[in-house]
């Protein structure tokens, strides 16, 4: 099959949720045999990837270069990843992609719940998505007015490369850090930034025994809560840095703690954040918000802790201490039904039997 993924601002490094998702799709339709090819706008070409990048396309897509690209390519389907979710100007891209691709279905990828404008819903009923992937229950209930095919879907996570690491690998690697090997790691890996909720960072790093570690994403950064962080002992990793697999895998621990209470157009990540996935496969207990659909598809057990309020530090405390008593739990086990190939074939419209 000739797919087409296009996704808005593509380019490396791929560390945020939204292009990870989308690169990791176009890598997998390949390995999958399919002849697929990425498209961006304000993005970067990687020709080793089949993506290439559009400058001088606007942002409804009027683009003669994009509709003679589309064409020439004739693709027997289009993914749409929207970098602003599921936004009124989304749809209206979404429309025009089934346009210039001379009707090729449309599956559109909504990883973060929006409220859509009125104009917006206008929009969608002259030209729907022929099928939208959602990834919670409550984005879902957001699109059921759409009348068009919603189908949970799930992120992925590649099992080979998130493992876990031998004991001592894992001292190896903390002492190359720097951090003393009776110190338990505990890790948050993201934007560095207030949205994110990283205020607990401080109060963890109390605990004793206790080393917070923050590896950084390459988006924008907080200046002043960086040096707030690294003020209250809070070990920040940014730029060059030992690749994330193995920072998870030299870890004791995650924290996820970005929270949206209730506010669609306030959140902070997509509805299943890729890091809690990635640690779960490297056998790390979480500790985590009720963050977007993680409540739909993992429950509350040794290893796997939620928050009941995400901005008490005393809780914080308490649930993260209690994790690193308690056993870890098999979260890996439980991530591993989740890959990258069950959302290809989301994408592509395949119903599981």
């Amino acid at each position: 099959m000739k797919v087409l993924v296009f996704c808005e601002r593509l380019a490396p490094p791929f560390d945020e949720g939204i292009r990870n998702v989308a690169i990791n799709l176009l890598r997998e339709l390949r390995d999958a045999g399919h002849s697929a090819q990425a498209v961006t706008v304000d993005g970067a070409a990687c020709p080793e990837l089949g993506l290439s990048n559009l400058d001088d396309v606007n942002r409804a897509l009027f683009s003669r270069r994009l509709l003679r690209s589309t064409r020439a390519f004739a693709p027997d389907r289009v993914c749409y990843i929207p970098t602003a979710s599921m936004t009124s100007a989304a749809f209206l891209r979404n429309g025009m992609l089934g346009l210039i691709s001379n009707g090729a279905p449309v599956t559109m990828i909504v990883l973060q719940p929006r409220r859509l404008a009125w104009w917006g819903r206008i929009v969608c009923g002259l030209r729907p998505p022929d099928l939208v992937l959602a990834f919670s229950s409550s984005t879902a209930a957001l699109l059921s007015h759409l009348g068009t095919r919603v189908v949970r879907a799930t992120v992925g996570v590649d099992a080979r490369r998130f493992s876990p690491l031998d004991r001592e690998r894992r001292d190896r690697l903390k002492a190359e850090l720097g951090i003393p090997g009776d110190r338990r790691v505990v890790l948050h890996v993201g934007h560095l930034n207030r949205q994110r909720n990283l205020e607990p960072l401080k109060a963890l790093q109390r605990l004793d025994q206790v080393q917070v570690l923050l590896l950084a994403s390459s988006a924008r950064r907080d200046a002043d809560l960086t040096d707030e962080l690294q003020a209250a002992g809070v070990r920040i990793i940014q730029g060059q840095a030992p690749p994330v697999e193995l920072v998870y895998g030299l870890s004791d621990l995650y924290v996820f703690t970005s929270s949206t209470p209730g506010i669609p157009e306030r959140s902070s990540a997509i509805d299943l954040p890729l890091s809690v996935f990635e640690a779960m496969a490297c056998d790390l207990p979480v500790v985590t918000t009720r963050f977007g659909g993680l409540t739909d598809l993992f429950g509350e057990a040794p290893g796997f802790r939620y928050l009941s309020n995400p901005f008490d530090d005393s809780e914080w405390r308490k649930k993260v201490s209690d994790a690193l008593q308690e056993d870890r739990g098999n979260n890996r086990q439980k991530v591993l039904p989740y890959t990258w190939a069950g959302l290809a074939k989301a994408a592509l419209g395949v119903r599981n039997e």
